[in-house]
């Protein structure tokens, strides 16, 4: 038998003599409770940090939480938010520079959500978990100065010893809600409200989790919400107020994956649905990435090892985000608290996802077209900061434009797309390199084409990306890379500014993939069967990334 019988059962023994004779026991209940086979492990890759910020003032264990704001108009501008828990809220820059330091609460989380209505505007609001006074602390962001204004309408005291805290907004309703926990297990939830221009709260909901919890996170896009049982499991609530305690089993401590505790989760929003639910696993100094969607099966894991920076340990919080954060992070940055620091104060290493999505093991998603700001499924308001018209960053859900339009994300998909289609998420994805190559790239757009996919002809967009936002052409889902073949060259980039990753190219009479202009990058690709492998032309400066494997066959490994 296997775990796909538990489950009660009715058993009855039968017993037959020599003459064919029968007799039967009386029925007996009994539930079957088999283990279910343990999942494929999954690989680890290491990665480095690029960046660290200052220290935090205070020593011994507390710097803790992290959270990530992005500037409305300048990618650059935008800053990390941490918590030191025993003493201050930190704003630093990308360069790891402190900015700004509050001596105001001992906050242990912290959190982010944009277009929150208060005074009659739309802020940005960041709130944390104050251990003085066990209370809720609230925040907007200046965009002009990148400073923090306290704007709680009062002490929120939330009557529990206050110890993680994470924020929702509701895609249902719009509301939007802040989680707490204390480290006996009751978890309560909020709804905040404006109060005369200041920020209130009211709760709404209290549970029993069971043990101590910290960690977790909210989808805004799903409905769903992660909370992390340090020494237990990761758990998927409903986070609406009226949610109940129903939940459902994301992982355990002992799967071979998660060491005890259990600290933050974050999630990596991508298109359509796509991206991944990701989990500090404090006791192996490691991190796991689960699949966004259900059952959410792990991915890989990653650790963050010693390069030009030290090493992370035994990470408390993290945060993750896809959107391009200028020439540092081009596509998008990891950010983790780091606990040992080689015996100096603590700080937060920030990490360019494109290292993490590339390490050893599965290849993760790039999707650079996410925008916090609107997300998937909220409405695309503007809020209190000054910000470019809202038609120059596009929500990757829009019509697409064949003139291109920045930021959109368009999905390709030979055996379950369709040209009829939008293209702009895996269910609506276009069919043909054709409707692909009617598409001018434009600084942040992505053409992602489906793995297991595989076409015959040739991918040649036109367009540019730009220094800051690159254009990528990369891939999505699982299964093998994605194939073009059996045309002279096979990808043709003609523009500048644009990132070729993740494809096997096979079968072309000229070169497999051949890059015009400046600024481009090659990675990740396998070109085999070709007339001249992989070039870069820029004027009558050739560079090849090809090696002969026989007097037939050239491959190359970009």
């Amino acid at each position: 038998m296997t775990s796909a019988v538990n489950g009660g059962h009715r058993w009855t023994a039968k017993a037959y003599d020599a003459a064919g004779n029968t007799a039967s026991s009386s029925a007996v209940d009994v539930t079957v409770d088999i283990a279910s086979a343990a999942p494929a492990p999954i690989t680890g890759g290491s990665v480095t940090a690029t960046v660290e910020t200052t220290l935090v003032p205070n020593a011994a264990d507390a710097a803790d939480d992290v959270t990530i704001w992005v500037h409305p108009t300048d990618p650059e501008l935008s800053t990390v938010i941490g918590t030191d828990k025993l003493g201050g809220l930190a704003v630093y820059d990308l360069s790891g520079k402190q900015l700004a330091y509050y001596a105001d609460s001992k906050p242990n989380n912290v959190d982010i959500r944009y277009n929150f209505p208060l005074g009659g505007k739309s802020e940005t609001l960041v709130v944390t978990s104050d251990r003085t006074t066990n209370a809720l602390r609230a925040y907007t962001v200046d965009s002009v100065t990148r400073s923090l204004q306290h704007v709680s309408a009062r002490t929120m005291s939330v009557g529990i010893g206050l110890y993680g805290l994470c924020m929702y907004r509701s895609p249902a309703s719009g509301k939007y809600y802040v989680f707490d926990s204390d480290s006996s297990g009751t978890l309560q939830q909020w709804e905040l409200f404006d109060n005369a221009g200041k920020v209130d709260a009211r709760k709404v909901r209290q549970i029993t989790i069971g043990s101590t919890t910290e960690g977790c996170v909210a989808d805004d896009e799903t409905g769903d919400f992660y909370l992390a049982e340090e020494d237990v499991a990761i758990w998927r609530y409903n986070p609406e107020p009226t949610g109940g305690t129903t939940r459902t089993k994301v992982d355990e401590v002992g799967s071979g994956r998660l060491v005890a505790d259990i600290e933050e989760l974050s999630i990596y929003y991508g298109s359509g649905g796509a991206g991944y639910l990701i989990a500090s696993s404090q006791g192996s100094n490691d991190f796991v990435v689960y699949d966004r969607k259900a059952p959410h099966a792990p991915v890989k894991s990653f650790r963050v090892d010693a390069g030009a920076i030290d090493a992370v340990s035994y990470t408390d919080g993290l945060d993750v985000l896809s959107t391009p954060l200028g020439s540092r992070f081009p596509d998008g940055v990891f950010v983790a608290q780091d606990d040992r620091n080689d015996g100096a104060n603590q700080n937060f290493k920030l990490v360019p996802w494109e290292s993490v999505a590339r390490s050893a093991g599965t290849s993760l998603l790039i999707d650079r077209g996410w925008d916090p700001r609107k997300g998937r499924r909220c409405s695309a308001e503007h809020d209190g900061e000054p910000r470019a018209d809202s038609d120059s960053h596009p929500d990757a859900g829009s019509q697409p434009d064949s003139h291109g339009a920045g930021r959109l994300t368009y999905y390709v998909d030979a055996v379950a797309g369709s040209d009829a289609g939008v293209g702009t998420s895996p269910q609506t994805a276009w069919k043909t390199l054709t409707k692909v190559n009617s598409v001018s790239l434009a600084p942040g757009t992505s053409v992602l084409l489906a793995r297991g996919s595989s076409w015959s002809g040739a991918l040649r967009p036109l367009g540019s990306g730009s220094s800051a936002e690159p254009a990528v052409i990369g891939v999505f889902g699982t299964g093998p890379a994605p194939v073009v073949r059996d045309s002279s060259t096979c990808v043709a980039v003609t523009g500048d500014y644009t990132i070729v990753r993740d494809l096997e190219v096979r079968s072309c009479t000229w070169p497999g993939i051949s890059v015009t202009g400046s600024g481009n990058r090659i990675e990740g690709n396998f070109v085999t069967d070709t007339a001249a492998g992989a070039t870069s032309r820029r004027g009558h400066s050739t560079t090849r990334c090809c090696v002969t494997v026989s007097s037939t066959t050239t491959a190359c490994q970009c």
